[in-house]
């Protein structure tokens, strides 16, 4: 039986503003963001929950995840774990960062990230860095 996906416009607009905000996120916590006339930092823009964008958007929030999940393939928290573990990477990579410094730029305690880096990668933070890392041998944790 096929069931043909039915989104309001406004539905639609919500889904893109979420994905929009959480690429913009991305982007400014790994230094990435494009030069523009707006002037964001990290902090000016939030890691937020599903229940969040629904409510500031004012949509319901089965609605949002449903019409999101139409248009990217993915749900709106697979979408942000992936982007999460992504700036996770290049941040490790990079180098420049503390493990707690990172866990703190993406949401979560340190040992949240930590258990969240492990469970997605297989090794922990560190170990991802040392293997992966750009050379830096005084790599912190």
């Amino acid at each position: 039986m096929h069931t043909e996906n039915h989104f309001s416009l406004r539905v639609l607009v919500a889904a893109a503003k979420v994905k929009d905000s959480i690429d913009l996120k991305f982007s400014l916590v790994t230094g990435t963001a494009p030069p523009t006339g707006n002037v964001h930092t990290s902090a000016d823009i939030e890691w937020k929950s599903v229940e969040e964008f629904a409510q500031e958007l004012k949509v319901n929030r089965k609605d949002l995840q449903r019409a999101f999940k139409y248009c990217n393939d993915k749900g709106i928290n697979e979408y942000l774990a992936c982007r999460k573990m992504e700036a996770a990477c290049m941040l490790l990579a990079y180098g420049e960062k503390t493990i707690k410094e990172i866990a703190i730029d993406l949401d979560y305690t340190q040992n949240h990230f930590s258990f969240f880096f492990k469970k997605r990668k297989g090794l922990t933070p560190l170990e991802w860095q040392k293997k992966n890392g750009n050379g830096n041998n005084d790599l912190k944790s």
